[in-house]
């Protein structure tokens, strides 16, 4: 069982990191005057 909730944490990070990612990018694409 906590093995489980380890790798539901690790996934919810991985997720975040991507997302994080993914939202720099479209800032990037969007608006490269701030850049």
């Amino acid at each position: 069982m906590g093995r489980q909730a380890q790798l539901s944490h690790d996934l919810d990070r991985h997720e975040h990191a991507i997302l994080k990612s993914f939202t720099n990018l479209v800032r990037k694409w969007s608006r490269p005057d701030l850049v």
